[in-house]
């Protein structure tokens, strides 16, 4: 118990990623789940907030909403929490269209992409970033 809650005063866990890292620790299958019950009864561990915080910390790195939705469901969050997670940085009004274009010009610079190459270059790097179509091409309209 002691662990799960040092684990979560340093930053917020999903049940899963809190899960593995008492499993690598030793603890028993019993045990940890145990523990996270006890954490989540006391609101300790809730995976809303960490869907919440997971989508605000990537969206500032600069990934696209598609890769994040991706990598919350790959950490077994619901689709639910994921949705709240999305909600929550709606509601600080963050334009994705205008956060795939930054990230365009923080990778590229300011050069207008009008050779074919260098267009599908930057998309393709908008794509793997997580950025949608619609995003992709309003980011790469040139300037």
């Amino acid at each position: 118990m002691k662990t799960a809650v040092d684990l979560l005063s340093r930053r917020d866990h999903c049940r899963r990623e809190l899960l593995t890292k008492l499993h690598q620790r030793g603890f028993p299958q019993t045990v940890a789940v145990q523990a996270l019950n006890r954490c989540e009864n006391e609101r300790w561990l809730c995976e809303t907030r960490f869907a919440e915080s997971y989508v605000r910390i990537k969206a500032g790195k600069g990934y696209g909403p598609s890769r994040i939705r991706q990598e919350l469901l790959m950490k077994d969050v619901s689709e639910l929490d994921v949705e709240a997670g999305f909600r929550a940085l709606c509601d600080d009004e963050h334009d994705w269209f205008e956060s795939a274009k930054n990230q365009r010009i923080k990778h590229f610079g300011h050069m207008p992409a009008s050779e074919s190459k260098l267009r599908q270059k930057q998309q393709r790097y908008l794509f793997n970033r997580g950025f949608t179509s619609e995003q992709i091409r309003y980011a790469c309209n040139d300037e």
